[in-house]
């Protein structure tokens, strides 16, 4: 309990964090501003005290041409830790924790030779975080809406998420996928009809299966959305 309220003071007093990881996006270079909107992010590190958390498998991230951020949300204990992990650094974690901060991770993906940095965002799952979360939702250019295939009512709650997105995002054409995690699991209380009809109902631009257990779906996910996004954003 108390670690809870250490959490939640942290995060209500990290408005310079914000500023900084939100507000604070520039365009790399100057030559570039005719494409719409080419950002790169601050490079401060914050303390072992912020709610941040940063880390990436690449040796040199400062290489790159654009960014792009990404962020994933839905209910606690859907596998949006484990699906950053799968595609960041290659590894799954089964004794994985209810996510207590919000964590960034990073990745170079390559689109017409181009090197895309991909920042992709982890956030916290339960509802008492949610207008916290809500801070983060601001300047993304991509959200992946997370929900357990063996868990209806995650399912049931994206209406929230997706409600929640909407009110704080600042931005438009962002994509957006629909993603059912835990396709490895035998006991889907989902069905593809009910999925269909959320996909239709909130515009979602795709639907993908995904299990971080054994990668199914993770690298062509986020290929997809970053390539999406980088046709939207520079052409």
């Amino acid at each position: 309990m108390n670690k809870e309220k250490n959490v939640i003071n942290v995060l209500e007093n990290s408005d310079s964090l914000k500023e900084q990881n939100l507000n604070n996006i520039q365009p790399k270079e100057k030559s570039r501003s005719n494409k719409n909107e080419a950002y790169s992010l601050n490079k401060e590190k914050e303390s072992q005290n912020s709610i941040l958390k940063i880390s990436s498998i690449e040796e040199n991230l400062d290489d790159f041409d654009y960014i792009i951020k990404i962020i994933l949300v839905g209910e606690s204990a859907v596998g949006k830790s484990n699906i950053c992990k799968r595609y960041t650094k290659n590894e799954f974690d089964p004794n994985s924790l209810s996510t207590v901060s919000f964590e960034l991770l990073e990745k170079i993906v390559l689109v017409d030779n181009e090197k895309i940095k991909a920042c992709i965002w982890d956030t916290l799952g339960q509802e008492r975080f949610w207008s916290i979360s809500s801070q983060y939702y601001r300047a993304t250019n991509g959200a992946l809406f997370i929900f357990d295939l063996s868990n209806k009512q995650s399912f049931e709650k994206i209406n929230k998420w997706v409600e929640n997105y909407n009110n704080y995002s600042e931005k438009s054409n962002i994509v957006k996928f629909l993603v059912g995690n835990k396709s490895d699991l035998k006991n889907i209380k989902v069905s593809k009809e009910e999925i269909y009809f959320k996909t239709k109902t909130y515009e979602f631009d795709g639907y993908f299966e995904t299990s971080a257990l054994n990668g199914a779906n993770i690298n062509d996910m986020f290929k997809k959305l970053v390539q999406s996004k980088y046709y939207i954003l520079y052409f």
